[in-house]
Order: C-alpha cells, then structure tokens, then sequence
C-alpha cells in the first residue's frame, strides 16, 4: 500500500477495529433519549449491530497486586475518566452523562448541565486545588452555534459561563487564577482570567500548555510551529524544528523531537528561546519526562524498545519492545510516570504495563485474551493505583433493529460469533448482513428470523468484527443489494463477489483498474456500482450503463508534506442516485508506525464533483429514506442534514453500521 506520512497532534480518533468497538459499544437495556428529527418521511426501521446487553465497560481502580475495586458499574460506555489532582474524586463520562465521584467510586453526582454532545470536547479540566473544573461547553440555539468554556463548582453547585463564543480546550494555570483557551474562530490562544470574565487574547496560533512555573505558554503557531510567550504579553519566541512534548521542571528548558531534516527524529532538550540544543537520543519516539526532570522515557524507534535515559543519553533502563497490537494501530506510545517518578505507565498489546524504573522490573496490571482496557490509563494522584475502563466480554455482537426515534429495541438475528452491516433490501423486507468468524459468510434474514446462509467468504485470519483496510486480507464490507433485490454485491478479498439471492450462485463481477484489494462497494438504486480499494492515491469507481468513471477521493494540505491524497471506504448511494458519501480517512504517523483513521464523511455530487464534509464520530453511516438525512453509527448515534448540521442524537443505542429501512411515509 501507498502510504503518506501525515502528522496529526493532539486528536483522539477510534480506529476500525474489535479492540476499541468493544470498549466504545454495547446495547442498551432501556429506551435511549432522542430529539426527533422531522423530515418529509420518518417511519423506516434502522438496522445496526450492536454488542450484547449484557457487554459493557466498568471504570476499575487497579492496585500494583492486581487487585481491582469497582468506580463505576453504570451499563453503558464509560470513557475519558479524569482523578481530581488531590486524588478524592474521579470525572467520567457515561452515555453522554457527566458524573463526578469519589475516588472509589461512592457517591456518584450526575452534574447538571454539562453538555455531552459531540461537538464539545469532553475532556475535563480539573482546577490544581480540586474544587472546580472547566468544560467546553456547546453553545446551540435558533440565533447562534459554537463552543464556550464553563467553570463548575462543586462546593456551590453553579455553573459560570465565561464570555467568547468559539473558545475551547480549557487548560488551568499551576495557581488556579487564569484559564488558557483556543479560540477556533480566530486561531487565537487567549486567557480567561478568574477574577472576572475578562478574556485577553495572547498569541495566534493553538494552545499546547503551560510552564510549570505559570509565566508562559507553548502555542503552535499557522506554519506548524513551537512557540514560547509569556503570559504577562509580548512577541512569541519561536523554538523552530521541534515537536515539543514538555518543559523542565524548573520551566528554563523544552523537551521535544526535532523535525529538522537530516536530524529528524533526534531527542533533545533545547532554552525557551531554542538556543543551548542538548541531543539525548538519535532516532526516538514519544517521550516524557520524570516529575525531576532527571530522565526520560521514550520508545527507541530502531527496535521499538521502550528506554529510559539520562539528559545526558546514558540508558538507564530498557523495558523491551513495546508491541502496537495486530489491530491497535491508532494507538500511540504514551508513558506517564507516576507521582514519585519510580514507576511508569503505558499501553502495549492490549495491556496495562507498569514497568518500576528503580528496579527495572515490568509487569501487566490488565488486558489480554479476556479482557479489553481503555487507551488512556490515569494515575491515581497518590500512586498507589491506576484506574482504567475495562470490558470482560467477548465482543460478541448480534443484528438489532430499532425505530428511527432510537425507542422498541429489538433483536433479530443472534448466535455465538459477530454479525455487522446489516443492509435492508429495496423492499425494505430482508436484512443482509456479514456473519463473522473462522469462515466469514453472507446471509439474508426477514425480520420474523427465517434465515438464510447465501455463501462463505473466503479469508485466512480469524478475526470478530468488520475489515481493517491496512492488510492483505480485509474482512468483507457491508453487502450491497441490487436495485431489483434479486443479487448482493460483498466486496472480499478475491474481488467484488455477486451473489444470487434466490440460487446463491456466486460469480465474479468485473472489476474496475483498482491496485488494491476492495475494502468497500455500494449500489445504487439507479443501477450504478461503486467500490474503492482503500489505498492512498487511489480513487472510487463506480460503473453505470457499461461505462466506469474514477472519482478522486477528496485529499488535503499539509503545511509539513504538501499536498496529500485521501483514503475512503465505506460508501453510501444517497436514494435518488446523485450523491454518494464515503468516509474519508486522514493519517495518523507516531513513534514508529503509521496508521490511517477517519477524520470525515464526505458527500460527493457525483454529477458536479462538488464536496461536503461532516464530522465523523464513529464507523458507519446510511442515508435516510428520502435522502435528506444521514445517519452515524457509535455511542451516542447521530442522525445529521447532508450539509452537516446535526438534528438529532439516539443516546445510548450505539450502534455499528446502521442502515435506514427504505420506506417512507410522508409526514406533516
């Protein structure tokens, strides 16, 4: 596969894989909340794969022995948990739900208010003094739109809404008096100062965070670069060639990895100013310093081992390879030490690693074979545990159906391996799905469960959920019916297969000059057929009336690498033919791997070549009865207007490759 070399920071994204669906999804037990959208026809049933209700994940707080003791057992998903600073709290998020509790999970407080919608960032900034914390909150009304920053109190209770709309990513300075904000309307980095609601702008450019001692910011500026300004105001200083990841305790120095050809790659330590470099490492990844300052953990990119040095270089430690996992490939090497600077903590192969830099020993506190652990894991504040989302299921996930309010819940098609993309037949009387497994196969059901198995799919790794687009052997992609429901086009390994829904002959259908294998295939209800090989600088075919046209698949600018091709999959005809959306990946290039993740759905006029983009949450996504709409598959499922606009969120339904039922009532 081609393969761009895309850097993307500071961006959280869920990759196509079991690992992380399992830890992001799982059926609800009760009716989720929903604002009804209301367009010309609503009454078609969605269909979706979801986990079994009994499948969810649980917050645990983890000591060095192993043992666990439960935070949070709420069903649903829990995410993005957050200890207080003084270690008595923990914020996590459940089914778009803010909760703060105790640090052992007692005493659970929902906090009212706090806006779980995808457009706001969910990360919780706690003030250093544990009292308070500061929210992006997503502003949406008749007249306006946007983010905003809020404070809570947990001793009054009270929300404060500081003014600017268009601020976000709040990041408390070490003495609690101001808050740094971006501004993304103005690509502005500004300060919210907590003796009022003053907002004073400081620089242009992206917030990264603030020196220890408080008198400065790191900002990225427009061209991609490091900048240093002091908080008190002035010029930026720009430290030019390094992607800095920290400060020195003491604030006088930055640690980073330079971006300087031919010193790419190098680990050093440079003055605020960028004067005084100081090389530690050649070749390094990731890396962070000891709460002293006197080391450094980083991944050595030429065996991907994981080290810890001196400033100086010296290796004081070597923990082994750290292992990406088979299919975890958006995850990055990330250490945190902990509070006393003698253990750190880091993901590897689907487990939590504590490696003790004192003695040199590295053990798994969680994960494996059993069980799936969160990408994050957080000291408690005193070090004595490690809290994390764990599911101990086995990501078995079974064909629902659900009305499109998101309400009747109900389960058409289970058994003991995965089932995905569910797609209705014209007639909107038959679901076609892919059945996972050693053997992976296509099959037909009604919804009164008389089933059919049309064929198997031929693949040689057994994996549980739909493809990944990075390997020679993808796992097939939701089917595609033809406009007559007498054939269904699956995209596999060997080629697009067209598969006879009455006979169940197979044969191979036509392929268009693709290098690569095809990840994903659509047919529209006008007869066109679309596929796309998911490579890099590749494209979408689709053939219609014995003709092929090529679409480039949208690319964009990169001010590090130019110009930059785009990746698709997962394609979606809109009903009247003259649309189709496909989710668009970016890239993502970390401490030794590469990895593509979505970043949007783009909405093609396949007549005009003209171009929309919707944000993109989750994996999955169909188009609506009268075309209006879009639906997005994932925790809190999204149903959205073609140039964008989101009207509605099914809370809780969660929801892997949802398919809207073709029928359609009009409605006043």
């Amino acid at each position: 596969m081609r393969q761009s070399t895309l850097l993307r920071r500071g961006c959280v994204k869920r990759a196509l894989v079991a690992g992380v669906l399992v830890i992001c999804l799982g059926a609800s037990a009760g009716a989720p909340e929903a604002a009804t959208p209301k367009p010309d026809c609503f009454n078609g049933l969605l269909a979706f794969a979801s986990l079994a209700p009994d499948a969810y994940s649980e917050i645990y707080s983890i000591s060095f022995d192993g043992r666990r003791r439960d935070v949070s057992r709420t069903t649903g998903s829990d995410s993005f948990l957050q200890p207080s600073p003084d270690g008595s709290k923990v914020a996590y998020w459940t089914d778009g739900q803010l909760v703060v509790a105790n640090a052992d999970g007692s005493d659970p407080r929902q906090i009212p208010g706090a806006s779980g919608q995808s457009d706001a960032s969910p990360t919780i900034a706690w003030s250093p003094d544990s009292r308070r914390f500061a929210l992006t909150q997503a502003a949406v009304s008749r007249a306006v739109s946007g983010t905003y920053v809020a404070v809570f109190d947990l001793t009054t209770g009270h929300w404060t809404a500081f003014s600017g709309l268009g601020v976000e990513a709040p990041q408390w300075s070490p003495d609690g008096t101001a808050i740094a904000v971006d501004s993304a309307l103005r690509t502005e980095v500004s300060l919210l100062r907590l003796d009022g609601t003053r907002v004073t702008p400081i620089a242009p450019g992206t917030l990264t965070g603030w020196s220890p001692d408080g008198k400065h910011l790191l900002i990225v500026n427009s061209s991609g670069q490091a900048q240093v300004v002091s908080v008190a105001g002035g010029a930026p200083e720009t430290v030019a060639g390094l992607a800095v990841s920290g400060w020195t305790p003491d604030s006088s120095r930055l640690l980073g990895i330079s971006t300087n050809l031919p010193d790419a790659n190098t680990l050093e330590t440079v003055a605020i100013d960028g004067s005084d470099p100081r090389v530690i490492a050649q070749d390094a990844g990731q890396a962070r310093l000891s709460p002293d300052g006197r080391r450094v953990v980083f991944l050595r990119r030429t065996d991907q081992h994981v080290v810890v040095t001196d400033l100086d270089g010296n290796i004081v430690r070597d923990f082994g390879a750290w292992n990406a996992g088979p299919y975890e490939l958006h995850k990055q090497f990330e250490p945190y030490w902990s509070p006393n600077g003698r253990e750190i903590l880091y993901w590897s192969g689907g487990k939590i690693f504590v490696a003790d830099d004192d003695r040199g020993t590295l053990h798994a506190l969680a994960g494996g074979a059993a069980e799936t652990v969160g990408q994050h894991p957080a000291w408690a504040a005193d070090g004595s545990a490690v809290f994390d989302d764990i599911i101990r299921a086995t990501g078995n996930t079974d064909i629902y159906i659900a009305h499109s309010d998101g309400h009747s819940l109900r389960r058409v098609f289970a058994d003991h391996v995965s089932e995905g993309g569910p797609v209705w037949s014209p007639d909107g009387k038959r679901l076609a799905f892919i059945r996972y497994g050693t053997r992976p196969s296509l099959v037909v059901t009604d919804l009164a469960g008389h089933t059919r198995t049309l064929t198997t799919l031929k693949t040689r790794t057994r994996q549980a959920l739909p493809q990944s687009i990075w390997g020679a052997d993808p796992l097939p992609s939701p089917p595609a019916w033809s406009p007559d429901g007498t054939t269904i086009a699956v995209a596999t390994r060997t080629g697009v297969k067209l598969v006879n829904v009455r006979s169940r002959t197979v044969r191979p259908w036509h392929r268009p000059p693709a290098e690569g294998v095809p990840v994903a295939v659509a047919w529209s209800r006008q007869g066109a057929l679309a596929t796309t090989d998911g490579l890099d600088e590749s494209s979408i075919w689709i053939t219609r009336s014995g003709r092929t046209q090529a679409i480039g698949v949208n690319g964009w600018s990169d001010p590090n690498y130019g110009d930059v091709s785009g990746l698709a999959g997962n394609l979606a005809w809109s009903p009247d033919g003259n649309k189709l959306a496909y989710l668009r990946y970016g890239a993502e290039n970390g401490t030794g791997y590469f990895a593509w993740v979505w970043d949007s759905i783009r909405v093609t006029d396949t007549t005009t070549l003209r171009t929309r983009a919707i944000p993109a949450d989750e994996w999955g996504f169909s188009w609506s009865p009268d075309g209006r709409y879009l639906i997005e598959g994932g925790v809190n499922t999204l149903i959205a207007r073609a140039d964008g606009q989101r009207v509605a969120t099914l809370a809780g339904l969660r929801a892997i490759e949802p398919s809207w039922q073709p029928l359609c009532r009009k409605t006043d």
